[in-house]
């Protein structure tokens, strides 16, 4: 045999490996991500609602200025709500607004210095708003003084 013919045979079996090679090694990672794309288009958004909570006292005084209310998430489909609990200010109607909470098991609490703390659990699952941005069920939590 020739050097040029042992040559052009080299090259045509290690272009046959090379080929091979290249064809399985990118057949894999394209299997891999088809299932994790299809893994996370299954997970459906959580429905987002609106949320009034209504906060009083027994005693009858006024809340102090700039009352913060949390709802913090109690399951996965909350989402970023179970390690980031959503805050708002209760106004001086006694209320506190909250928009684009996910539709989820939830704790709503409030926490005063005069006060006794109160938490209250709220199933948001079936809670509905009556139009983008206005609640149409109220979350409501009554503080007790502290003797």
């Amino acid at each position: 045999m020739t050097f040029r013919l042992r040559t052009a045979i080299s090259m045509a079996c290690l272009t046959g490996v090379a080929l091979l090679v290249m064809t399985g090694s990118v057949a894999y990672p394209q299997d891999d991500s088809d299932k994790s794309n299809q893994s996370e288009k299954k997970k459906p958004e959580a429905r987002k609602v609106d949320v009034k909570v209504k906060v009083s006292a027994t005693d009858g005084k006024r809340l102090p200025a700039n009352s913060v209310v949390e709802i913090s998430g109690q399951e996965s489909p909350c989402g970023n709500l179970n390690s980031n609990d959503a805050r708002a200010t209760v106004d001086d109607k006694g209320e506190a607004i909250f928009h684009g909470v996910p539709a989820c098991k939830v704790s709503v609490k409030i926490n005063l210095n005069e006060y006794l703390p109160v938490t209250k659990r709220v199933d948001l699952t079936d809670y509905k708003s009556c139009a983008p941005q206005t609640p149409c069920e109220v979350v409501a939590l009554v503080l007790e003084p502290v003797h």
